[in-house]
């Protein structure tokens, strides 16, 4: 890739855990179903495994409850980020 393919990568991951952030917090509040947060929870998982993204989860500025969430999962990349 390219750097502007990366750019446009980078910027495409980050919206997607802003989406799952909103539906775990929709979660919380009990305004998804059982089977819909079993997707949400399906998709937080795969998005935290794709190990050479893990990068653009570990920005700050994120819901607290969703960090302590995904950080209590098993950690399929074997390494624990830089601060």
């Amino acid at each position: 890739m390219d750097e502007q393919q990366k750019i446009i990568r980078e910027q495409t991951q980050r919206l997607f855990w802003t989406l799952l952030e909103n539906n775990f917090f929709q979660n919380e509040m009990g305004l998804l179903s059982e089977e819909l947060w079993d997707q949400v929870d399906k998709r937080i998982k795969g998005r935290y495994s794709e190990c050479h993204l893990r990068h653009i989860y570990d920005v700050g500025g994120r819901y607290q409850p969703l960090v302590d969430y995904v950080e209590n999962l098993s950690d399929p990349c074997g390494w624990i980020p830089e601060p």
